[in-house]
């Protein structure tokens, strides 16, 4: 394991920018992503996550080689 080192893009919780964010990821100054979320956002309904987000940002990591840290905000986030 290592600690994440370099410049990082910050992706807030919600999601509304995600093209931008995605586009991001690819900026040969960043290495890696913060990914920052609350609970209710990969499960919206109990009992059903949805992990379409998260694997969206993991596949745009993956190619350029840069590291993911993910931020997830639970308690008063819950659905």
């Amino acid at each position: 394991m290592f600690a994440p080192i370099g410049l990082v893009v910050v992706l807030p919780p919600g999601g509304e920018k995600e093209q931008k964010e995605l586009q991001a990821i690819n900026n040969p100054y960043i290495n890696g992503v913060a990914v920052q979320m609350n609970w209710r956002d990969i499960e919206p309904t109990e009992g059903q996550p949805d992990w379409s987000r998260l694997d969206e940002i993991f596949s745009a990591a993956e190619s350029p080689n840069k590291w993911v840290q993910l931020l997830i905000f639970p308690g008063c986030f819950l659905p």
